[in-house]
């Protein structure tokens, strides 16, 4: 369905086995997707957008550039406010804050290793952070990092001298 350069967004009825296209298309793959609220799924784009898509709309409200490519993310409600942890193909981590779903004004960029981001998760108040070579526990409140958990074991391995 569609072209392997460009996003196209279908909905799947998985009770009556029925894909409905909802005609909107977006000129960048798509790598990721998650849902903020009923309302809103936030998706991640080759080209390093991220995209809020309104369900009941059924259209983009928003776009915003980031650094890089966006591999993976995760979204954590904060009361009055989502925040968004983004794993980039640059080895950053990007943290936009939604306020109303609006599109956030900046983006914060922190450094975590020189190869991609490919898994982000949260839990108790720290996040984890998975690239090629390594697993980084940073404080979800300060970002201060707490924990760098090597994953390769052989000083020669090629995923190391990248």
């Amino acid at each position: 369905f569609g072209s392997q350069y460009a996003l196209h967004l279908f909905e799947v009825n998985v009770e009556h086995g029925i894909m409905i296209d909802l005609e909107t298309t977006y000129n960048s793959r798509a790598f990721c997707m998650t849902c903020v609220n009923n309302e809103h799924v936030l998706i991640g784009t080759l080209c390093g957008t991220l995209l809020c898509f309104q369900i009941d709309e059924r259209q983009i409200l928003w776009a915003t550039r980031l650094r890089s490519c966006v591999l993976c993310m995760i979204s954590s409600n904060k009361g009055n406010f989502n925040r968004i942890y983004c794993g980039l193909s640059d080895g950053n981590l990007a943290i936009a804050e939604l306020y109303d779903h609006r599109e956030p004004e900046e983006a914060f960029c922190i450094t975590i290793d020189k190869s991609a981001i490919t898994a982000v998760a949260y839990r108790n108040d720290k996040l984890w952070c998975l690239s090629a070579t390594k697993m980084t526990i940073l404080n979800e409140k300060t970002l201060d990092i707490l924990s760098n958990i090597d994953l390769t074991f052989e000083s020669l391995d090629p995923s190391s001298l990248l």
